[in-house]
């Protein structure tokens, strides 16, 4: 038996399944992945490393030949190439074809973990896997208004966690700030008079500010951990730490001989929202996140942080919901078009009863075509 003379024979049958296909198809329809660009993954990495003021062939000793000795041991890799600039270290990683991505993922991260020896001075490496869900954010949040610096950082960074607990967001980057830092400017004439060394100072802040464990001591029935709290809380603190004693035996404090200062690194990005100093903060969201939900809720999270900061000004671009919500929109505007055209033409030749059927299988395969999409992990896009 042919399965058009099974159709006909289980008329209700097949009715019945062309029902639930549509209920499903229509459910899938708004329930599916929706992004603008399909997860395409390049099966490459990129390792930065930027550690500003230095040569490329101190970049080169310092870091490269550093982690391309540990990441040699990750197995499947293609190709790996290095480049060293002034002031950066840029390592590129290739994997073969049939290399497992996720496993080499883990393996770089844990490969990268071991490198502890690079210089002090070197900002943390940054791991960047070529993936188009990495490299394409969802949207980018510009905060701006009459606040400091260190205002405008604390603001984004209790902008992020907020976002981060949203559903589908997997991370969120923070641009256009500046790190605290507390500077320490030495009085030379001073450091002359007390016969104190820049190394003496460095010396006393690196043993001061530190927390170290102490062991443990045995109790009764149980087991204390030891840990002495060393580290820096408050400026008069660093003030009051003691350089070294002078010829008197009186102790010299560091501000004594030093000005200490609360204030924030250079300025490595710059960020403007309307002319005036901002933050900007790139969304981004997991697979299995439906763009248009999650950025109804990135925007709902935005409006209602606003409201809460007086004088904040909170603005949501380069929506990429926007763009798929046109897409989809001109998706479902030319399958109407065409069922129409469809019906019109076989009208005219084989009557409206056979040519409604025709038509009618037109989004019936649509939507069973996005039920298999759903079961097969493959989004909108």
């Amino acid at each position: 038996m042919s399965l058009a003379e099974f159709s006909v024979k289980n008329s209700v049958l097949i009715n019945m399944i062309m029902i639930v296909i549509f209920m499903l198809g229509i459910y899938t329809m708004i329930e599916i992945p929706k992004e603008e660009m399909p997860a395409v993954d390049f099966g490459s990495f990129i390792i930065t490393v930027a550690y500003r003021g230095v040569s490329p062939l101190e970049i080169e000793k310092s870091i490269i030949k550093k982690i391309e000795d540990e990441i040699s041991d990750v197995q499947n890799i293609d190709y790996m190439t290095a480049t060293a600039v002034e002031g950066r270290a840029t390592i590129y990683i290739s994997m073969l074809p049939d290399a497992d991505i996720e496993k080499a993922w883990a393996d770089i991260n844990t490969e990268m973990d071991k490198v502890k020896d690079l210089p002090e001075d070197a900002l943390s490496p940054v791991i960047l896997r070529l993936n188009m869900r990495e490299v394409n954010e969802i949207c980018t949040i510009a905060l701006g208004g009459d606040f400091s610096d260190n205002a405008l950082r604390q603001l984004a960074d209790e902008m992020k966690d907020e976002l981060l607990d949203l559903d589908y967001v997997s991370k969120v980057e923070i641009a256009g700030t500046r790190e605290r830092q507390i500077w320490i400017e030495a009085n030379i004439r001073k450091l002359s008079q007390y016969n104190i060394a820049l190394e003496d100072i460095a010396s006393a802040i690196n043993m001061r500010n530190l927390n170290a464990p102490g062991g443990s001591i045995k109790v009764g029935y149980a087991e204390l951990l030891i840990r002495t709290v060393g580290e820096f809380e408050t400026l008069e603190e660093i003030n009051d730490l003691y350089v070294r004693m002078d010829n008197q035996g009186r102790a010299i404090s560091l501000g004594d001989v030093a000005v200490v200062r609360d204030t924030l690194e250079e300025a490595v990005t710059i960020s403007k929202l309307n002319g005036e100093k901002a933050v900007t903060l790139d969304v981004f969201k997991k697979a299995d996140g439906n763009i248009i939900a999650v950025m109804k809720d990135v925007r709902e999270k935005s409006a209602e942080f606003a409201e809460r900061v007086s004088g904040l000004k909170v603005s949501v671009r380069n929506d990429g919901s926007i763009r798929v919500n046109n897409s989809i929109n001109n998706l479902g505007s030319n399958a109407l078009m065409g069922i129409i055209l469809v019906f019109i033409v076989l009208w005219i030749f084989i009557g409206w009863k056979n040519a409604l059927f025709a038509a009618w299988g037109i989004p019936f395969s649509f939507l069973l075509t996005f039920f298999l999409m759903q079961h097969l992990d493959v989004t909108i896009n």
